[in-house]
């Protein structure tokens, strides 16, 4: 709660454009509170391992698209340290075996991707479009931004798999 006020109180010194992003944080910390759970007096569990992993997927979705929308008005480091801390924050209870295992890498491989990003702290823009430019050869830490990036899309791959296994749209 003290978080969320010392938000709103600093979103009344923003510029328009600020408070727009700013609102569409908010809004999305909110749909990822309420997708994971977050207040409730008692926890709803989903009924099965299916409805489990289409929730974590649907609150990634969530995320993922304010992750990369973000990159284009804040530092990429500080969005994908911020993601990779949701994914980590995602509630994996009732998840079949191996899923919860496969999601934590994959948040670790996010978190890996933020230190070859810290080298290009004033680049923006919209995260596919941005990371595209990152991997280019002449580009400093190319070789390491790529590594970790493709890092990031193999531990993806083994969610992937659990997904198609449990018949989960990815």
């Amino acid at each position: 709660m003290r978080r969320t006020l010392g938000f709103v109180k600093g979103m009344a010194a923003a510029t328009s454009r600020q408070r727009v992003d700013g609102v569409a944080r908010l809004v999305v910390a909110t749909a990822l509170a309420w997708l994971a759970g977050c207040g409730s007096s008692s926890p709803a569990l989903p009924a099965d391992p299916r409805s489990a992993m289409a929730a974590v997927i649907a609150a990634d979705r969530v995320a993922g698209a304010a992750r990369d929308a973000a990159t284009r008005t804040q530092p990429a480091t500080a969005v994908v340290r911020g993601y990779a801390a949701q994914l980590r924050a995602m509630d994996l209870a009732g998840t079949p075996d191996g899923f919860a295992a496969a999601w934590l890498a994959h948040a670790q491989a996010w978190e890996e991707l933020a230190a070859p990003l810290s080298l290009h702290p004033a680049e923006r823009g919209e995260m596919h479009a941005l990371f595209t430019r990152l991997r280019e050869p002449a580009r400093p830490g190319a070789a390491d931004f790529t590594a970790a990036l493709d890092r990031v899309w193999s531990t993806w791959a083994p969610i992937e798999a659990l997904l198609a296994q449990h018949g989960v749209d990815g």
